[in-house]
């Protein structure tokens, strides 16, 4: 067990210093923030109408359904992330330097997944991050928003 947290914590420190993961962190931030701006009404041009008349844009369901629709395009940057995370090691020929030490197989492939899932969560949280900032923006129409908790924004990454 103390083998795979060491190595899912290498894994996460060394995914989040690459500056691939900011890149798509900062693509989902600014993509949410406008999509969000333009729903709520900054662009006067775009006639966007997202749910019912009654339902405030950010609401538990509307928000989640925004994750929901990026998280489809993440699909993608999901599948690098894993891809590299897992084959790594083995396209540089270090799995059998690495497998000669203590850590098992199963320690290590499990850290190095791990550390993939816990960054992908960082990347996708910018999906919430950058609708609620979207909601701060001024000129924006405030009888489409609601009092909404912080849990709205948490609760479609749980």
């Amino acid at each position: 067990m103390r083998m795979l947290l060491e190595v899912t914590s290498y894994a996460i420190r060394f995914r989040m210093k690459r500056i691939s993961t900011w890149v798509y962190f900062a693509v989902f931030f600014g993509l949410a923030t406008l999509v969000g701006a333009i729903v709520l009404g900054l662009v006067p041009s775009a006639n966007v109408r997202v749910g019912a008349d009654k339902l405030f844009i950010n609401s538990p369901i509307m928000i989640a359904n925004l994750v929901t629709i990026f998280s489809t395009f993440g699909i993608f940057i999901t599948t690098a992330m894993m891809w590299r995370a897992i084959q790594q090691d083995f396209a540089d020929n270090m799995s059998p330097l690495i497998f000669t030490t203590r850590v098992s197989r199963l320690a290590y492939m499990g850290g190095r997944f791990g550390g993939a899932v816990v960054v992908l969560l960082v990347v996708f949280s910018s999906i919430p991050l950058g609708f609620g900032c979207a909601t701060l923006l001024p000129g924006i129409d405030q009888k489409l928003l609601t009092d909404a908790p912080l849990w709205t924004y948490v609760a479609p990454m749980v």
